[in-house]
Order: C-alpha cells, then sequence, then structure tokens
C-alpha cells in the first residue's frame, strides 16, 4: 500500500530529468521505444507503451520512457505479481551525462513486504533523484502486517481497492533528499515530490 520511512528529514526540491545525448550534453542516444522493436513485449498490445502515452509534462514522460527502455518498469510489476511483495527501485542519474539508470533495493538497504517497503536512513545511493514503487493490483488482497515496522502485531486480510499515494510515499521522497518517487498499479502511474502528486496518468507497460 506505501513506502513506509524509518524517520524524516528536511529537503529543498530539486528537479532532474533524463537527458538525451547533444553536441552540448554528451551520453548515449535518446531511449528506444521496446515496442517498436523486432520482438516487442506483451505489453505493447496491453497495456501500451509510456512511449505513446498521453503525458503532457514533458520531464515525467522522459523519466517513464527510460525506465521503459531499460526494461525496469516490466520487470518491476512482474516480480510483484510472482513474489507477492511490493517492488522498489532506485532511480538514478549520471552526473556526468544524464542518462538515466534504476536498480532494485539492497537488503541492507530496506526490505520489501506485502504491503509495503521499509528503507532505512542513508540508504539511497549516491546519484539518486528518485525511486519507483510498485502498489498491488486494484481489487487484490493480500496479507499484510498491521505495523509493517512491527512484526509482533501480527497481520491482517487487505483488500486494495483504490489507487493512491500516501504520505509515506510522499515522506520517503524527504527521507532520502530525492526529487521526486513514482508509483505503479493496475490502473495509473503517479509521480509525486515531498509534498503532492505532480502527476496522475493511466498506466503503461506493466
Amino acid at each position: 500500500m506505501s513506502v513506509q520511512s524509518w524517520q524524516t528529514t528536511s529537503s529543498g526540491m530539486a528537479v532532474a530529468v533524463y537527458q538525451p545525448a547533444s553536441a552540448d550534453c554528451p551520453g548515449d542516444d535518446d531511449p528506444e521505444n521496446p515496442c517498436e522493436s523486432e520482438d516487442p513485449p506483451a505489453y505493447c498490445d496491453e497495456a501500451g507503451s509510456c512511449f505513446d502515452a498521453d503525458i503532457q509534462n514533458e520531464e515525467h514522460h522522459d523519466i517513464l520512457k527510460a525506465l521503459e527502455s531499460s526494461g525496469h518498469l516490466s520487470a518491476m510489476w512482474d516480480r510483484s505479481a510472482d513474489f507477492g511483495l511490493e517492488s522498489f527501485n532506485w532511480i538514478e542519474q549520471d552526473p556526468t551525462t544524464g542518462d538515466i539508470s534504476s536498480r532494485p533495493l539492497e537488503g541492507d538497504e530496506g526490505n520489501t513486504l506485502p504491503c509495503a517497503v521499509l528503507t532505512y536512513p542513508d540508504a539511497a545511493p549516491e546519484n539518486a533523484i528518485g525511486y519507483v514503487h510498485t502498489h498491488p493490483k486494484i481489487g487484490e488482497t493480500r496479507s499484510c502486517r498491521v505495523d509493517p515496522k512491527n512484526l509482533s502485531k501480527g497481520y491482517i486480510e487487505f483488500e486494495y481497492t483504490e489507487s493512491h499515494v500516501s504520505q509515506d510515499d510522499l515522506d520517503t521522497v524527504i527521507l532520502h533528499d530525492l526529487d521526486f518517487g513514482i508509483m505503479l498499479d493496475s490502473e495509473a502511474v503517479s509521480l509525486y515530490d515531498s509534498t503532492e502528486i505532480r502527476g496522475a496518468y493511466p498506466r503503461c507497460v506493466f
């Protein structure tokens, strides 16, 4: 249901986006649309590509295209479905080229649970600018900890009934001094900073 933080700190906001190669900005070429490849993924005939989605905010669109091109968005959703856990990836930006990449949360950085993700203070990689995580599918029931940070309080059966970004999700941006977070569920893709949702779009890729 949410990303939960162990503590919070104050943070200023900044803007950091995918930067394609140019004469003034070295780096790789623009990300490629997997749905235009010779062997397109199955989601191209289902949810469709973020490249083709009606996302008016150029910064949001560039970030999602970079994550889709790398295969990370579809891999996160598949991992969540296969293991019944939320997925969490850090989003990093190369300070020299501006290229966007991401990687899964590692064991010494936190823990993914059926209905939450716990992240430790100071866990974010050096070049992290954001994070992306999954929520359960709409209508899916999972066995969730009553208190994600306290196993002794037991579990409840919880049905995920609506697409939403929680205060815990916003607090995670603050905790790790990030620029933004991204939430994926079976209805929407939401991008937000430490205070509010900045864009909500129909799902693509997953």
